[in-house]
């Protein structure tokens, strides 16, 4: 511990506003990573496709915009497990527990990009479903956080 907890708290921040910003940070960090996967992908395709150095077809982009969004759900996702338990327990803890409170579910949309499944997931409404769902659980998430952060003794 390094102190910059009880640090923190001396500056005008009350500790609500210290989760908020938190989460806050995260999401922008999350909407600036979504942003920039889509770019450099369609980049990479771009340049990549036409001299033949990609094994399948490329993912077209209302495809590629649905896996970078199904990416985004799980980084909003994971942050709203992890986040409680790093303002409660604190960082160091907190992230800890970070390998019991993370799901990930990229994993399971791996494969082909021609797979029955993988296409028909990512032409219906289950990325914005679930991306849906993963923003309030970020928002409960926060919520909760807050509460313990305000419980919490430095």
């Amino acid at each position: 511990n390094n102190g910059w907890a009880q640090y923190r708290l001396t500056l005008p921040l009350t500790r609500r506003q210290v989760v908020l910003g938190r989460y806050l940070s995260v999401f922008a960090v999350t909407l600036g990573t979504f942003a920039l996967l889509v770019l450099v992908t369609s980049g990479a395709i771009a340049v990549l496709w036409p001299l033949g150095l990609l094994p399948l077809e490329p993912p077209s982009p209302s495809d590629l915009v649905m896996m970078a969004l199904c990416s985004m759900t799980a980084l909003l996702a994971g942050a709203a497990l992890v986040m409680p338990f790093v303002m409660r327990l604190g960082f160091t803890r907190g992230s800890r527990a970070f390998a019991l409170a993370l799901v990930m579910l990229p994993p399971l949309l791996l494969g082909d990009f021609g797979d029955t499944f993988l296409g028909s997931f990512l032409s219906g409404t289950t990325p914005v479903a679930l991306f849906a769902g993963s923003l309030v659980l970020y928002v409960a998430s926060a919520l909760l956080s807050v509460r313990l952060y305000e419980t919490r003794e430095l």
